[in-house]
Order: C-alpha cells, then structure tokens, then sequence
C-alpha cells in the first residue's frame, strides 16, 4: 500500500488498522547481557582505585581497569617477555578497544592515564633543553671542522698529494631526542623512528580506532601498514625501507600496545571482512552504561603515579627479562588450553580467529597483573616468576569476561551488511525525529558508517519498510511533471510504542 503523506495524520484506532507494528528489535544491542568484571583479582589499592575513579568520571569501572592494563603492558614495554614453558615466549604488548556510544565515558575515562603519562614524559625530558643546547654548540664546531676538513682534501688533490683523513672533530654528534611514552596519530616511518628512539616501547593511543584501522594505508597506499602491525603484535624484529630515508630503520624488538575507542556502529569495520588476524588481536570492552551522576569522591591519582614510575624503574637491556610460569602455573594454563580447544571446536569465522589470540592473551595479561601486583606492592627486587594465583585469576578473567565479551561483539558484528545499517539508521531516527526521509537524506544526514551511497541507502531502508518502521510516501515537489520522490513516511505508531516502552520501564 502506497501511503500519501497527506493521509498519516491518523486516529489511535485508525492508526491500529492501517499500520501495522514496527519491529522493535532493531534498537537492541546484542542479546547477551555483558558481562561484569571481577574486581577482586586486583590488588586492593587497584581495585578501590578504579571504583571510585569510574564513579568520579560516571563511567563503566571496566573501561578504568583495562585502561589500566594497556598502559602496564606498555610501560613494560621491552623490559620483560612472558614464558609458560622453554619455547614459548610472548611479549607484554595488548591492544585494547573500549566500545560504546559517545556518551558512555570512554575519553573521561583515561584522562587520569593521559595526565600521568604526561607527567612523566616531561620528568624523564627534563634534561632535554640542556641536551639539545649542547648538541647544537657541538654540531656547529663539528660543522667548522668539516668544513677544514674537505678544504685540505680537496686541496690535496689539488696538489696530487695523499687526502687528510677525516678527523673525529669533524663527525657529527648524535642529535637528542626527547623521551616519550606514547603516540597518537603516525605514520609508519614517525611510528618507526619514535620505537627507534625509544627502545622501551610506546603506547599508541586513540579517542577513536576507527580513524587508526581506516588510516592503515593512508600514506602508504598498500596493505604494508596493516602487515606492520600484525608483525607489532608479536614483538618482532621489524626493519622499514623507503626511498626517502637516508638508512633503513631498524627496531630490534616492537614494543607497542594500543589503547582506544570505538563506537558500536564503527566496530564492524574490525569484527567483519577478511580474516587475516587482525581483529582477533584485540580485546573488546563493551559494558553497560553508566548513568551521569555528579561525583561525590576524588581518587587518588598518586597512586597510578607510583605505580607507573615503579614500572618504569624496570631496566630495558639488549634482551627482555623473562619471566616464566611456575610449574604449577604451568599446569593450570594447560588445563586452560584444553578447555580452549573445546571451545573453538563450536565457534566459526573470526571469533573462532578471536578464541584461537586468548592463549597468548592469557599469558600477557599473566605478565601484566603479576607486575602490576610488584608495582604496588613495595618490593624493590621485581617479581622472579608468574604465579599460579596470578593464572588463576587471568584463566578466571578469560573464561567469566573476556571471552563472553568477545562473543558479544562478534556476534553483533555477523549480522548482514544491510541489517547492521539498518540498525544504525532506525538509531539515527530515534534521535532526530524525521517526519520524512529519502534516500539522500539517509547517505548525507545520518553519516552511517559504510553508507556513501545511493544504493546503500536504498538497501537499509528496504529493510526498515519490510520492519515496518517506513511506509512508502511518493511525492513530488511543487505542480510540476516527472518522476516522484522516492520519500518515506515514518510509522505513526512508532512513536506510540517507544511511548509505552518508556512509561513500562519507569
């Protein structure tokens, strides 16, 4: 049935036997319910710590505590690796996705990270001015002696006599860098230099992740930079050659963790397409939300300060210090990997991809709590080993978090290209309130992800008619001849039943 805009301004009663009930269920977010985060496998001093800073800042504890996590494993950097038995090793590097809507106090949430870390990147450069004072008085001498230099050699030529060798006075300093512990948006050749100059490892950090995952090729134009970061993982070697640069840089070990958000509606772009491993490498936080509320405590940020700086007391040498799993240990993580394989025996696609990352994961985050435990803990000497408490409660984390919190994601994520915009243009309508859509309203307006187009357009609102949350509403501007309109009316009773939703719930 064609409806005439003109017509919708329909009684109840009428509005019940034109119309039919529009589905609903495409506001829903994943069925399962998230899971929640065990607090009390942190070090009390940490737990209380993120409690009250996720209450300060109204958001989920959850986004505090893996905030907490990236920025340890970070900070580790090329100072340790983790090693369940004598063949195998795994570096501390973990890449974290906070995902939630914009309101749901993921920025917030690592502004405490944010301050501390600029606080110590400015107390390790505070020599910095000094240093760069003194470089730039030797490069000049060094800059005169040069000069002389190829004065006398090409004099000697001149005079067919033997050149002078160059002296030691005449070679360059090293110019200074200044200390840093984390990096924003890069290109591989800046990201490449700074791990070169940094050789304890770096913390890339993203109010969105999105923008990094799309960036990937940007300046590059190949899949080169996404080749580099799937190496980053595994903390290897990594050697970059371009024809602008002078000498190949060389990065003995990639030290890099990466900590970021991600909106629900651009997560698809990591949890759907090809499976080349990537995003089987992150862990994805979607928690509840978490109600606005004016704080009524202050956490103590000294404590995160102490924390960071005892890690930062851990030496990084030519090779990382290993730190490996008691016997016991050992064993637990060996009934874990059994019980893993069960699992991925009744998965498929990337989560069966994401299910295969949660050993190594297992282990880094071991790495991680163990000397997070250290670094609160008062002791100087740094922890010899990884303790089966320490696995317990990773293992615990794994199966109860983790992985119930993957599931959420990827599941949300298999939907159809068209459903999964289809869900975020019946959002976008919830939000603005149109009386009348079109397609070019839907690819220009609503900014959905993936829609660009016409034909994209199109597609999400089939779907959005066949839910009956659009009724087809032809027309034609002005008195003129030729073809209709192709608008769309919203369903009156929409707005009844997100009424009877609401008075339900209160």
């Amino acid at each position: 049935m064609v409806i005439v805009p003109l017509q919708m301004t329909l009684a109840p009663s009428q509005a019940e036997e034109y119309f039919p009930l529009p589905d609903m269920s495409l506001l829903e977010q994943p069925t399962d319910a998230p899971p929640v985060f065990p607090l009390e496998i942190l070090p009390p001093e940490i737990a209380n710590w993120a409690a009250l800073a996720a209450q300060s800042k109204s958001a989920p504890v959850d986004y505090l505590v893996f905030g907490l996590f990236s920025h340890t494993a970070g900070l580790i950097g090329n100072a340790c690796k983790v090693s369940p038995w004598h063949d195998w090793k795994e570096p501390a590097n973990l890449w974290v996705a906070l995902v939630g809507l914009p309101s749901s106090g993921k920025t917030p949430s690592q502004q405490a990270f944010e301050e501390v870390l600029t606080l110590l990147e400015n107390e390790l450069g505070k020599n910095y001015p000094d240093d760069m004072e003194e470089y730039q008085k030797k490069a000049k001498i060094a800059a005169l002696h040069d000069k002389k230099w190829k004065s006398d050699f090409n004099k000697a030529l001149e005079e067919k006599k033997t050149p002078p060798i160059m002296p030691r006075e005449a070679i360059p300093p090293k110019k200074p860098t200044r200390p840093r512990l984390k990096c924003e948006d890069v290109t591989i050749e800046a990201l490449a230099k700074l791990l070169a100059d940094n050789p304890r490892g770096l913390i890339q950090k993203r109010d969105e992740l999105s923008g990094w995952i799309n960036g990937m090729g940007r300046y590059s134009g190949s899949e080169a930079d996404k080749d580099f970061w799937l190496e980053a993982w595994n903390g290897k070697e990594y050697t970059i050659d371009r024809v602008k640069l002078e000498e190949p840089i060389q990065i003995p070990r990639v030290a890099l963790s990466v900590m970021g958000g991600i909106q629900p509606d651009k997560i698809k772009s990591i949890t759907t397409g090809s499976n080349d491993g990537f995003s089987a490498r992150l862990l994805y936080i979607w928690p509840a939300s978490r109600p606005p509320k004016r704080p009524t405590v202050k956490p103590d940020h000294l404590l995160l300060l102490r924390t960071f700086k005892q890690l930062l007391s851990l030496p990084v040498g030519d090779e990382p210090r290993i730190l490996a799993f008691s016997e016991a240990a050992a064993q637990c993580f060996e009934q874990y990997r059994q019980w893993m394989y069960s699992q991925e025996q009744q998965a498929t696609g990337l989560f069966l991809s994401f299910l295969g990352k949660q050993a190594g994961i297992v282990a880094r985050l071991s790495l991680t709590l163990e000397l997070l435990k250290w670094s609160v803990g008062g002791c100087s000497i740094p922890a010899t080993e990884i303790s089966l408490k320490t696995v317990e409660q990773v293992i615990r984390l794994s199966k109860e978090y983790l992985i119930p919190m993957g599931k959420r994601v990827f599941e949300d994520g298999s939907k159809p290209l068209e459903a999964r915009h289809a869900d975020a243009l019946a959002r976008w309508i919830m939000t603005t309130k149109p009386s009348l859509i079109n397609a070019r309203d839907v690819y220009r307006k609503a900014k959905i992800e993936g829609v660009q187009d016409s034909k994209a357009a199109k597609a999400a609102i089939a779907e959005l008619v066949a839910a009956h949350w659009l009724l087809e509403a032809p027309s034609r501007k002005g008195e003129t001849t030729g073809r209709q309109r192709s608008d769309y009316q919203i369903n009156p009773r929409l707005w009844e039943v997100v009424t009877t939703l609401k008075e339900g719930s209160s």
